[in-house]
């Protein structure tokens, strides 16, 4: 069994400091917050992938832990009635996605929630269906709060 933790329960260090309390912890793997209700303290989706020096720092501080990388996780709300905020959330989305292809991990952690009665649940399923994000493993339960 290996053990892990998503980084919002670690915020209150910086990246490095909070890379050393998951060792000292001795944890196996951490579940980087990449965005929408998660700051971006562990990982920066769009600014990894802009750059290729950046990303491979960002993994060997990671690697020189020994720990790995269990999903990214990305909780937001793509249903919001706000246009602006779905699509900041779909950018978001999508660049995490790119994020977890390019460094090989094959599951995304998505939680997400709507505004009571909101019509745009359709819309938000065919925009996710069309992203560009690669399958993860099944891992979806439909319940009162929407797709965990």
């Amino acid at each position: 069994m290996k053990l892990g933790l998503i980084t919002t329960g670690i915020l209150q260090h910086g990246f490095e400091d909070g890379l050393d309390v998951a060792q000292a912890l001795a944890l196996d793997m951490i579940e980087p917050g990449c965005g929408g209700f998660h700051p971006k303290t562990y990982a920066d989706p769009a600014a990894l992938l802009a750059d290729a020096s950046a990303l491979a720092r960002w993994r060997e501080a990671i690697a020189a832990r020994e720990l790995a990388i269990s999903a990214l996780a990305i909780h937001g709300a793509p249903l919001a009635p706000d246009p602006a905020e779905a699509a900041a959330y779909a950018r978001e989305f999508e660049d995490t996605c790119r994020l977890a292809e390019r460094i090989g991990v094959d599951r995304r952690e998505l939680r997400y929630g709507r505004v009571e009665g909101h019509q745009a649940f359709p819309i938000a399923f065919a925009r996710l269906e069309r992203s560009s994000c690669p399958p993860a493993a099944p891992r979806t339960r439909v319940g009162r709060q929407g797709l965990t």
